[in-house]
């Protein structure tokens, strides 16, 4: 597994992080957060259509009136329709300048590729759907109350009809696992049923990343430690046992590189992205779950440093040896400067097998 290129396409006068990626035909889908900084409130979301190469063909902005949009998600439904989401904090404003904010998931639909139409909030006040997951015809989706210090599973025929179950699926109160937030979910078919898998960041006692296991109706979960710190997880199943995920990751003796993978991160890297990788740093990588035995092997990292990760994927299979991926995620080689990496990894031999 190797970076075949990687391309920075993003504006450096901006704040641009927070990505997400798919496919459409030929054609790239890149969402991410243009804004001041990352703590600001001014947060609109572009969308860049691009070529398979990264090229630019053109670039779309989405913004609601007081409000400030970040992370958002890009996915492609039947018939080539589009669906994006976000969260929206909106920003009020009183007569006394204080502020005050709530905060909900937004999105919006396009039916011909080309024309979007905000349809409107999903989910309630303060829970925040990471991202969206499809079963059986059903939108699921994980979504984190701060407040609570809870995670709690979302479902529903559509966005509109999406519901919490009852009960939180992790939590402080009943796991003693504080401030679960950030995660990804995908379901996989065997001859023994579906299983649902989950990867979430935790930031809080441990700080460990969880792994949850569920099957049908997916109303009890079985959580168990990672042996890394994960943020900003996406998970992918490449085949019935093993899984990918890119995620920004805390570096360390569990991701130690290779002299070949030292070469291709001076290579592509830039400012303190070439520097060797210190125990603690936060960097950009993959990885592969084995969900039957639970291993995580360390794959590749990606030329990352300071504020960076919260990586999009799209796998480009090539045939039955070789496996490609598009992957988005941001970074900051230069003090206060980020910018939006666009890479290709070739990986040509099969890593998808146990």
């Amino acid at each position: 597994m190797n970076v075949n290129w990687l391309k920075k396409i993003s504006n450096k006068k901006h704040h641009d992080a927070f990505t997400d990626l798919t496919r459409l035909n030929n054609q790239l889908l890149l969402c991410f957060r243009r804004a001041t900084d990352h703590h600001s409130n001014d947060g609109r979301i572009i969308l860049q259509r691009l070529t398979l190469q990264g090229k630019l063909i053109n670039e779309e902005q989405f913004t609601i009136n007081n409000s400030d949009l970040r992370d958002p998600k890009i996915y492609i439904l039947d018939n080539d329709k589009l669906l994006l989401t976000a969260f929206s904090r909106k920003i009020e404003i009183d007569e006394l300048g204080d502020g005050s904010n709530t905060s909900q998931n937004t999105y919006w639909y396009c039916s011909d590729n080309l024309h979007w139409e905000h349809k409107g909030f999903f989910a309630k006040p303060f829970h925040w759907c990471w991202r969206l997951s499809w079963y059986n015809q059903h939108i699921f989706s994980l979504a984190y109350a701060p407040q609570t210090e809870s995670l709690h599973l979302y479902r529903g025929s559509g966005l509109s009809k999406l519901e919490a179950d009852p009960k939180p699926v992790l939590s402080k109160a009943e796991h003693g696992l504080g401030y679960p937030n950030e995660s990804d979910l995908c379901f996989v078919n065997e001859q023994a049923g579906t299983q649902a898998i989950a990867i979430v960041r935790r930031d809080a006692d441990t700080f460990s990343t969880q792994l949850g296991k569920s099957i049908p109706p997916f109303e009890k979960w079985q959580w168990q430690d990672l042996p890394i710190y994960l943020a900003s997880p996406r998970v992918l199943s490449l085949s019935n046992t093993i899984l990918l995920i890119a995620a920004r990751y805390e570096h360390g003796e569990f991701t130690s590189l290779t002299k070949k993978q030292k070469q291709a991160v001076e290579y592509f890297g830039s400012g303190n992205e070439i520097r060797d990788y210190g125990s603690g740093e936060l960097k950009t990588g993959l990885f592969k779950l084995n969900r039957q035995t639970n291993q995580l092997s360390f794959l590749l990292p990606l030329p990352s440093a300071g504020d960076n990760g919260y990586p999009g994927v799209v796998i480009d299979k090539k045939g039955l040896n070789e496996t490609g991926l598009w992957i988005s995620y941001y970074s900051t080689p230069e003090m206060g400067k980020t910018q939006i990496n666009l890479a290709y990894v070739n990986c040509s031999t099969p890593f998808c097998s146990a």
